[in-house]
C-alpha cells in the first residue's frame, strides 16, 4: 500500500517499511524486514519514491534501528544518502499492547517523542486496533489519554494521525472531543475493504 503527502509543488509517494522486501510468508502483509532494512532505501531511491514509513511492531524489536542511537544514526545517513526524507512511522505496537492500560506507556511514549523527533518525522500514526480497538461503547475512554499525548507530539511538532475501524459517526464525535489542531486520521483503505467482507 503505498503513502502519499502533498507539499506546495508536488506530489510525492512513499511505501510503508519492509513493502519492497521478500515477506516471510504470504499470509503476513506487514513486517520488519530485519535482514534488509537498509536496502530498501536504495530501492525507494531507483523507483522514485520519496519516503518510507517506518513502523513499530507488534511485539517490541531491539533490533529494529528505530530504537538504538545507532540505528537512528544509520537511518539518518541512509536517509541522506539516497536523497529521501524521514515523513511518518506507523506504531503497531499497541495492536497487541492496550492503550489504555499500558504500564509504561508514558516511558514507551518520551522514547517515541525522542525518536522521532531525532528523524524529523511529521506524522506519527496510531493504530487503535485489536488490544486497542475503539467501539461505539468504549471510544470516550480513549479521549484523555489521546489528548494528552496529542499535547506531547504536538510541542515536539508531529501530528497525531488516528487508524481504527470506528464508523464514520463516532469518528466525526472522537475527534470533537479530543479537538487538538494536530490530531488527523489515517484512512486505510484494505482495511475498510476487508471488514466489509
Amino acid at each position: 500500500m503505498l503513502k502519499r503527502f502533498i507539499n506546495t509543488k508536488k506530489l510525492d509517494f512513499g511505501f510503508i517499511q519492509g513493502r519492497m522486501s521478500k515477506a516471510p510468508s504470504k499470509k503476513i502483509l506487514q513486517f520488519f524486514p530485519q535482514e534488509n532494512w537498509q536496502k530498501e532505501f536504495l530501492y525507494a531511491s531507483k523507483n522514485n519514491f520519496r519516503f518510507i514509513e517506518y513502523f513499530a511492531e507488534r511485539k517490541f524489536n531491539k533490533d529494529n534501528p528505530f530504537w538504538s542511537t545507532q540505528g537512528l544514526n544509520q537511518i539518518k545517513f541512509l536517509t541522506k544518502r539516497y536523497n529521501l526524507i524521514n515523513y511518518s512511522f506507523c506504531d503497531d505496537y499497541f495492536i497487541n499492547h492496550s492503550f489504555l492500560s499500558l504500564k509504561n506507556f508514558n516511558k514507551y511514549t518520551n522514547t517515541i517523542i525522542k525518536n522521532l523527533s531525532s528523524l524529523k518525522v511529521k506524522i506519527y500514526i496510531l493504530a487503535l486496533l485489536e488490544k486497542s480497538n475503539t467501539t461505539k461503547k468504549n471510544f470516550r475512554k480513549f479521549v484523555p489519554r489521546l489528548k494528552d499525548f496529542s499535547n506531547k507530539l504536538n510541542k515536539a511538532k508531529i501530528k497525531l494521525a488516528l487508524e481504527t475501524n470506528l464508523d464514520n459517526s463516532t469518528l466525526k464525535k472522537l475527534m470533537l472531543l479530543v479537538n487538538k489542531q494536530n490530531f488527523s486520521l489515517v484512512y486505510d483503505t484494505g482495511n475498510r475493504f476487508n471488514k466489509k467482507k
